[in-house]
């Protein structure tokens, strides 16, 4: 997933944050609202309609959040199979010589 991908992502979650904390305030506002005025009024009609709306909202965060969750799982398997194929790439140790490839520095130098 590109960084743009995931910066809209992450703008679109917390908008969406924001969004069920102020309609979680407005259902409280308008429950206490209904609480005082006479059954059926518009008030009541709006506050089922508030709740409506929640409920589809954090739906649609649960999902949201579900599928960025099954996205990284997915970039992490890939990420885990591409790091398997080539195992050369990753192996940061270096070649030790054979003791049949040692040599004497006196040899080397030229003095014995």
């Amino acid at each position: 997933m590109a960084k743009t991908d995931k910066d809209s992502l992450q703008k679109l979650s917390a908008l969406m944050a924001k969004a069920v904390q102020r309609g979680e305030k407005l259902e409280r506002t308008l429950t206490k609202l209904v609480a005082q005025s006479e059954p059926g009024s518009a008030t009541e009609d709006l506050l089922k309609a508030v709740q409506g709306g929640l409920k589809a909202i954090r739906k649609n965060v649960k999902s949201m959040e579900r599928s960025v969750s099954a996205d990284a799982k997915k970039a992490s398997k890939e990420k885990a199979q591409k790091s398997d194929r080539n195992p050369e790439k990753h192996k940061a140790t270096p070649k030790k010589p054979a003791s049949a490839d040692i040599t004497p520095l006196a040899e080397v130098n030229g003095r014995e």
